[in-house]
């Protein structure tokens, strides 16, 4: 029964007070946030490893939360004051009277808190010292020498090709979310962005946006407004992109006319996570639609991970900056490069030879592309010039091209600019396998193609060219008659050994005439076990070409899925070879793959050959299945939560050896660490409340294919699992 008082709050706060003094009193539960620390994405904060601000942390509270339960809760960790998040709404960062280990603790055992977590530091990704180069070769490589090495001609990403076309036309804002901006830099101050709303120097908020003179952006770590640069490192990160360029003086950006938004955050010991969110939301509320972020950590946050894919919505291209210690970003992921909301870019370093820097890190599914990051000259403070290393170098060689291809094409996404970026990328030996596109941006062929567009969202016909000996893609397009046959051919690119291809076409009505092109025995294309659904599996080598041929009734909305791609292959649309991440819809481009609600029941897998986790729900209960295989790999291992506002009930296990984790402590989580070796697989059972919010989060070895109820739904984590699954009758 709930009894309604005028004093709500008072009320709501004892009761919180009950439930905090055992949680607090209690710590964090041991084995709990030891097996959570491993393999959760959301690792607490008492791992000694993370840096985070003492007395101060990040909660995101459910939408339709009773303010007298918010305060309750503010109350119990001894707030004394919070500052909202707009681009993430209900996300307020808490200055706390308690230790940050037990508020968060305390927090996150709320069933009206989505989540809470430290705010953890962030640096500008660290600079190598061994510099001393006179060059600005990234832009223009002739093959001159670059401290005693001579470079490479043509090992760079063309900037005088794409020059011909533009150079910028002082609209483009690129906000430099860093160390600041020395604003009055010779070589630079004509670039700076102003607030046209903002009148200088009268002590008022003109133009009503939290921030009082806010004429050059803002300093989120001294919260002021003289965002200027006491470190150098900003500095520099903007003259890559927008210095000014034909003025008779020191360099050249990609830009030689746009406007930098410089907006710091990071000061002498790094910046925290609550300034780079606020420093998002700046930069997208003040129509910033890109930003180069030469920053990042070891540590996910919730909270970064929403400033960012909110920015989405309004076209926001997020470019960072992939880390310098060289690791795969796929085993030892770096944030914010790491994230999966495909309004990234994450960039890697190369040299003045076309080659991978070596303490550069690399991904190929976390990592999209290179750029010269090795010996770049650039803008810093005090007026002057100075050679620097490192990816913080190569984020904004890729910020300025995103820039000139948004102006370039302003009726477009950031999804196809993004694309385009990618898709015209220059293939390299040394970033195959190492990044997603396996080369270094293209600013001459970007800027080139950008002239005559590619095809518009809904317009994807007619047979690209493409050389099945050199190129390793899925080309995918549909006849121009109107017809809705649809054609893929996956090319094996002269590779000397077996590569793979495999995914799913779905569709909310049967496919007609599906044909196989090309198949051998070791290819399989299932169009019969469901007629709305087609499971592909293509395999071959050298100069191999597998593919097949469907039609989509015309009312039908279809979904095309690529689950496994080999290094540094794309999914290429149309005549003119659109670079598409999958799934999307075929016909509108937009990401797709939600099963219906209330789809129930389990698929169809096969332990031996499915690299993924299968979930499913039973129709005749609120009881829930997944199941996790080693596949085709070998070996697979998959880490993760599942984290509700309800208990689960009635967990149970299923083929679990010693070396496997599967944690229910506190009841309302269920963390997970899984390994298995083909053809078995391991499996958890459990029972929520149909009304429960469940998150779910993953990652695997060979990547995470989270499939979803009887059709196999590709569906990407982090998601709410009863989204996916109604009540039982």
């Amino acid at each position: 029964m709930r009894t309604r008082t005028p004093k709500g709050m008072t009320v709501a706060a004892a009761i919180l007070g009950l439930l905090a003094s055992s949680a607090i009193n209690a710590g964090l539960p041991t084995q709990a946030s030891a097996v959570a620390d491993r393999v959760s994405k959301q690792a607490l904060e008492s791992d000694p490893g993370l840096e985070y601000a003492p007395q101060r942390v990040l909660v995101r509270f459910r939408k339709g939360t009773p303010p007298g339960l918010m305060a309750g809760a503010r109350g119990i960790v001894g707030t004394s004051a919070r500052h909202h998040m707009k681009i993430v709404p209900g996300l307020e960062r808490l200055d706390i009277g308690m230790d940050v280990p037990q508020a968060v603790a305390y927090l996150r055992g709320l069933p009206f808190v989505e989540f809470a977590e430290p705010d953890y530091v962030l640096q500008a990704v660290k600079v190598p010292n061994d510099v001393s180069f006179e060059q600005e070769w990234g832009l223009n490589n002739t093959g001159q020498s670059v401290n005693g090495s001579s470079g490479t001609t043509g090992a760079d990403i063309n900037m005088p090709e794409a020059w011909d076309t533009t150079t910028g036309n002082g609209r483009t804002v690129i906000a430099v979310i860093d160390t600041g901006v020395q604003w009055n830099h010779p070589d630079l101050n004509a670039n700076i962005w102003s607030n046209a709303d903002e009148i200088p120097g009268n002590g008022i908020d003109d133009d009503n946006n939290g921030y009082i003179d806010d004429v050059r952006g803002w300093d989120f770590y001294s919260d002021n407004n003289n965002p200027t640069d006491y470190n150098g490192h900003g500095t520099h990160v903007a003259g890559t992109i927008c210095a000014e360029g034909d003025n008779g003086e020191g360099v050249a950006g990609v830009l030689w006319d746009c406007r930098i938004m410089p907006l710091r955050f990071i000061g002498e010991n790094g910046g925290y996570t609550s300034d780079a969110v606020q420093a998002i939301s700046y930069a997208v509320a003040n129509g910033a639609k890109v930003s180069s972020n030469s920053w990042g950590s070891y540590s996910f946050s919730l909270s970064l991970f929403n400033a960012i894919s909110n920015a989405a919505a309004n076209d926001h291209i997020f470019v960072a900056a992939a880390g310098n210690e060289g690791y795969d970003n796929g085993e030892t992921p770096f944030y914010p490069a790491s994230y999966n909301p495909d309004n990234i870019i994450s960039v890697a370093a190369t040299d003045n030879r076309d080659s991978l820097a070596s303490w550069s890190n690399h991904g190929i599914s976390t990592v999209d592309v290179g750029a010269p990051g090795v010996n770049i000259y650039s803008t810093y403070k005090g007026s002057g010039y100075r050679f620097l290393s490192g990816t913080s170098m190569a984020t904004p060689h890729a910020a300025g091209l995103a820039g000139l291809v948004q102006e370039q094409n302003p009726d477009w996404g950031y999804q196809q600019v993004i694309s385009h970026i990618l898709g015209t990328a220059r293939t390299v030996p040394g970033l195959l396998g190492k990044t997603a596109s396996g080369g270094i941006i293209n600013a001459g062929a970007a800027l080139v193609a950008g002239q005559t567009p590619l095809p518009a969202q809904g317009d994807e016909c007619g047979a690209p060219a493409y050389s099945k000996g050199s190129e390793a893609h899925v080309f995918l397009w549909k006849d121009c008659d109107g017809s809705q046959r649809w054609h893929l051919r996956a090319t094996a690119g002269g590779s000397p050994s077996v590569i793979s291809y495999a995914g799913t076409v779905t569709a909310d009505a049967a496919f007609v005439d599906v044909s196989p092109y090309s198949l051998e025995g070791g290819d399989t294309l299932d169009y019969t076990s469901s007629p709305k659904r087609i499971d592909y599996n293509l395999k071959m080598l050298k100069k191999g070409e597998d593919g097949f041929n469907f039609t989509v009734p015309a009312s039908a909305a279809a979904c095309f899925d690529a689950t496994t791609l080999p290094g540094g292959a794309r999914v290429l649309l149309g005549q003119g070879r659109m670079a598409v991440t999958p799934p999307f819809n075929l016909d509108t481009l937009e990401t797709c793959g939600t099963p219906p609600p209330g789809d129930c029941g389990p698929p169809a897998y096969d332990s031996s050959t499915d690299n993924a986790i299968v979930l499913w729900k039973d129709c005749s209960s609120d009881r829930w299945h997944l199941i996790a295989m080693a596949g085709s790999r070998g070996f697979n291992r998959y880490s993760g939560s599942l984290l509700a506002d309800q208990d689960f009930t009635g967990v149970t296990t299923e083929s679990l050896e010693s070396n496997d984790v599967v944690d229910n402590t506190p009841e309302s989580r269920i963390v997970f660490d899984l390994r298995m070796s083909s053809p078995w697989y391991d499996g958890i059972h459990f029972t929520i409340p149909c009304s429960a919010t469940v998150l779910f989060d993953a990652s695997g070895t060979g990547g995470t294919n989270v499939l979803v109820g009887p059709g196999r739904t590709p569906v990407t984590a982090p998601f709410n699992l009863t989204d996916y699954g109604g009540c039982a009758p």
